[in-house]
């Protein structure tokens, strides 16, 4: 039987009764697929389900588990060997390789003789024939790396990777970190006997960033040579291949982005507000290359320059490029909906591979001849389909378990996109916001475990609405670049007018509104408390950042500058500084362990409350990251929040 196998299924459905905490937070959608990767060939796809690595054969539907205990894979280049990490190493066939080590950052040199690994701050390479390892690099010391990228490069600039191999497996760029300078946060330990913290290399707002030096060394010779460009971020970096090294970098506003192939400038596109980043620069193999801009007010795909994409709708990401056309994922007719296309090169001609409405996410063989595609909806869980691009073929890989009794969501313009769960009768509202900037919460997508908890709400009486306000995606660079200079301050406008509209549905009681949110939606949440009380009842805020001086230089000035320059901003911005106009009740949590947004702004910020006599509900965890824990803290934390809404929102 060919490819119409069906991997793995799940048949049985869950009863269509009242959502408990527990179900909404034990994952009922089942196991899915993580870490896909297609052979080089194209003729193989391994996956992992758990920690079994799965293979399947593309040629014959054949489908087999080659190991176990396995937490991450590579596939070595021009062969269908699979290097694969597991408890005591990696292993290459049945060989250990490298053994009780822990290399980080391992990546296949592309002859598939050799490959690097960061270990200790150095890079290091493995050579097959010799089995062995050798150190290529010496600079490593306290605050000082090769081959990694810097915290800000993997938060904010997302960029995961800080060494490129290149084309001829024999030299490799790489990234040489001095982070000496920047100022250390420590994050507290209270379980510590003697509460001791942990040190963070983060740079607040307004302090030095790393400095850093892209070089170049030899991995034969050893040669180690450092190449002439500086700038305050390293933003991308690409081999062409025919081996010409392409280097993105920006100045420390972001409003700059300057594009250079082998130390020569061939692009700068610049922005009075900041330029967004994106990962869409595609090297073919003829010498052409591939860019995405915002220069039209939509982001549009080039091929050497010129356009190739065209209209009042952008380019969400850009999949697979070949000699005849290139693949990407966008929001073209429906704001809430994200397919795949390709357009082609010559006739710039579009093409939808895409058979249903929903949210969409895809990956292509390296031949560009398979599509793996994930698809979800609001009320249908992730499922995984394979479909050749030139034969009539579409298989159902994975995923798809049934889940009944939820119920969608009506989309709507207000005239804001917005998605409203309405209740069967007239009760109690929530709002739920993220809102920052570039970001898009009104989607056709399985939203998992918060998706469930809102559901259940709606089980039990709740309406439960969704707004993208200005400052989002979807709507064009200048719908976006409204909110620099004031965080906050428009999104507030908007989610307070979306309360407004939703109090006049004949489901929802106006005096009854509430709203919450995580992170930026938790700052919103509490700006939309503190300016419009007489809107908003009640809310609960999750690890929200209280005071932007206090967050990271990268995120924070791409919008609001550099404190000392424009301190107006920020005090507007944060919702610390107005935090005793604070007149409705307060859930508040935080994990304190969060690397990310630190605790100490949520304690600033009730601590501001509590010298004015405010009280507000407060819900700290421990061992919690930005992400507050795993199920049981979130059916804890949740529990707690669905208590402080049916108090303040009046439902028995």
């Amino acid at each position: 039987m060919r490819l119409g196998l069906v991997l793995f299924t799940f048949a049985t459905a869950i009863a269509a009764q009242e959502l408990t905490l527990e179900t909404a937070f034990s994952r009922p959608e089942g196991p899915v697929p993580t870490d896909y990767a297609f052979s080089g060939d194209g003729q193989r796809l391994a996956y992992l389900l758990r920690d079994e690595l799965v293979v399947l054969d593309l040629s014959t539907g054949d489908r087999r588990v080659v190991d176990r205990k396995v937490r991450q894979f590579r596939w070595r280049p021009g062969t269908h060997e699979l290097l694969r990490e597991g408890a005591n190493g990696w292993k290459l066939g049945d060989r250990t390789l490298l053994k009780n080590r822990r290399p980080r950052a391992l990546r296949w040199a592309p002859d598939g003789q050799r490959f690097a690994f960061v270990e200790e701050g150095d890079l290091w390479v493995y050579e097959l024939e010799k089995h062995a390892a050798r150190q290529v690099t010496r600079r490593a010391g306290p605050g000082r790396r090769c081959g990694l990228p810097e915290y800000m490069a993997v938060e904010e600039l997302d960029r995961n990777e800080g060494y490129w191999w290149a084309p001829d497996s024999r030299r490799i760029a790489y990234q040489f970190v001095d982070g000496t300078r920047v100022p250390r946060f420590f994050i507290p330990n209270l379980l510590h006997k003697r509460n001791l913290p942990r040190p963070q290399e983060y740079p607040r707002a307004g302090n030095p960033n790393v400095a850093w030096e892209l070089r170049l060394v030899d991995v034969e010779s050893g040669a180690d040579e450092k190449l002439p460009i500086a700038d305050e971020y390293l933003v991308r970096v690409d081999w062409s291949p025919r081996g010409e090294l392409w280097v993105q970098t920006s100045n420390r506003l972001q409003t700059k982005l300057t594009v250079r192939r082998d130390g020569e400038v061939v692009r700068e596109e610049t922005d009075d507000k900041w330029v967004a980043f994106h990962d869409d620069l595609r090297l073919l193999d003829d010498g052409r290359w591939l860019w995405s801009t915002e220069e039209s007010g939509w982001r549009h795909l080039l091929l050497n320059g010129e356009p190739l994409t065209s209209g009042e709708w952008g380019v969400d990401r850009v999949v697979h490029a070949d000699r005849a056309r290139v693949f990407f994922l966008a929001s073209r007719t429906k704001h809430h909906e994200r397919r795949l296309y390709s357009v082609d090169y010559a006739t710039k001609k579009l093409r939808d591979w895409t058979p249903k409405p929903g949210w969409h996410d895809a990956r292509l063989s390296p031949d560009g001849a398979w599509i793996l595609q994930r698809s979800s909806r609001v009320t249908q869980t992730p499922h995984w389909t394979l479909r050749h691009t030139q034969r009539d073929e579409f298989h159902q890989i994975a995923g798809g378990r049934r889940l009944p009794g939820l119920q969608a969501p009506e989309f709507l313009d207000i005239p804001q996109p917005a998605m409203l769960f309405r209740a069967k009768k007239r009760g109690p509202a929530i709002i739920y916001v993220y809102a920052g900037p570039d970001s898009q919460i009104v989607r056709d997508v399985w939203r998992g475990s918060i998706g469930l908890w809102h559901q259940r709400m709606l089980q039990r009486g709740y309406s439960v609405l969704m707004v993208d306000g200005r400052g989002s995606r979807g709507k064009g660079r200048a719908h976006v670049r409204q909110v620099h200079g004031r965080l906050g301050e428009l999104e507030t406008i908007d989610q307070t007018a979306a309360a407004r509209w939703l109090a006049k549905q004949p489901e929802v009681d106006p005096k009854r509104i509430g709203i919450w949110g995580w992170s930026s939606g938790g700052t919103l949440a509490l700006f939309c408390l503190q300016t419009s009380p007489d809107v908003f009842a009640a809310g609960a805020s999750i690890a929200p950042v209280t005071d932007w001086r206090d967050y990271d230089t990268t995120y924070t000035e791409r919008y609001l500058g550099l404190p000392k320059t424009n301190a107006p901003a920020y005090d507007r911005s944060s919702p610390i500084t107005t935090a005793t106009s604070l007149r409705r009740p307060l859930f508040i949590a935080h994990g304190l362990r969060d690397s990310n947004v630190h605790a100490r702004g949520t304690f600033a910020y009730v601590d501001k409350l509590q010298r004015e006599g405010i009280a507000v509900e407060m819900d700290f965890y421990p061992r919690g990251d930005h992400g507050i824990g795993g199920q049981t803290a979130w059916e804890l934390m949740f529990g707690k929040i669905e208590r402080f809404f049916d108090r303040e929102l009046g439902v028995k």
